[in-house]
């Protein structure tokens, strides 16, 4: 996998706990994100959520000893295909690794790893108007669903 380390995020792990929410924060202060970092009082709240979440699945790049990338996943299942499917919630790559073949190789093992475990497919969320996602998606075989299924939600 290129000049990048993968580990699988472990939450017991302090130097795991701080690049999820560097990371985390990244996103969410980005142009697609919300514009502005977590409030750090639900920094502690996520990580112990995360912990205990069954289904969820952390990945973390590395290079160089420092984490550009994470993946928060989430395991589900399609009863259309009696299947598991892995669900990709955050997808970040630090904004000065972009356009490296970061994501890809991030996005290439958790296709290599849902493969292994016989998963139906990998989804995920995108910003429709996330051209540059969008496009690195398309490029490594991502296609809008047939029929185009479309993510509501009613907020509470």
């Amino acid at each position: 996998m290129d000049n990048y380390t993968l580990e699988h995020v472990d939450l017991s792990r302090n130097e795991h706990r701080t690049a999820l929410v560097d990371l985390l924060n990244l996103y969410m202060s980005d142009d697609m994100g919300s514009g502005k970092s977590l409030d750090p009082a639900v920094h502690s709240t996520i990580l112990t959520d995360l912990s205990a979440h069954a289904s969820y699945k952390g990945y973390l790049l590395s290079s160089n000893g420092h984490y550009i990338a994470l993946a928060n996943c989430f395991v589900n299942y399609s009863t259309f295909q009696a299947r598991y499917l892995l669900n990709i919630h955050d997808f970040i790559v630090s904004p000065k690794h972009r356009r490296n073949g970061v994501g890809k190789s991030l996005l290439n093992h958790i296709v290599l790893e849902a493969r292994q475990n016989q998963f139906c497919r990998v989804n995920l969320e995108v910003r429709e108007d996330n051209l540059k996602a969008l496009a690195m998606y398309s490029e490594e075989g991502f296609d809008f669903c047939s029929p185009n299924m479309l993510f509501i939600e009613k907020k509470l």
